[in-house]
């Protein structure tokens, strides 16, 4: 080789010498994650009142307002069965509901003596003896429904 190819040739390597790229840092930038912002929602707006249609106001009269779902209730020739609970003292049941049961008992087609009707009032309600208290109360009302 002769001296001038050689410089080429040494020119020409440290050419590709100074053309391959130098091994570069690069530092990493990482960005915190920033904190997603929490927006409450907004509140809806009251609707004006002049457009809320107004209900029409329901007024129930005292007497049909009923507490609670009535019990099946037989009726025997305009006679209804009192709702009574059996098994009480005789005192614990009003004159009312007495001649209720005893004119109900009545009613249903039999024909009865009035002590036949106040034993079938004593058996309705639980009654095993016919004590004195017993005989007067039902008796008074078998008196007032045959009267």
């Amino acid at each position: 080789m002769t001296e001038p190819e050689a410089v080429a040739e040494v020119a020409e390597e440290s050419v590709v010498a100074e053309a391959e790229p130098e091994a570069v840092e690069v530092e990493a930038v990482v960005e915190a994650e920033a904190e997603p912002e929490i927006v409450a929602a907004p509140e809806p707006e009251p609707e004006p009142e002049a457009a809320v249609e107004a209900e029409p106001e329901v007024v129930v009269a005292p007497e049909a307002v009923v507490a609670e779902e009535p019990a099946p209730v037989t009726v025997t020739a305009g006679w209804v069965k009192p709702d009574l609970v059996a098994g009480k003292p005789i005192a614990a049941y009003s004159a009312e509901e007495l001649v209720a049961l005893v004119g109900w008992l009545d009613s249903d087609g039999e024909k009865r003596s009035d002590d036949e009707l106040l034993r079938a009032a004593m058996k309705e309600l639980g009654f095993a003896r016919l004590g004195p208290r017993i005989k007067e109360a039902l008796g008074a009302a078998v008196a007032t429904v045959r009267a």
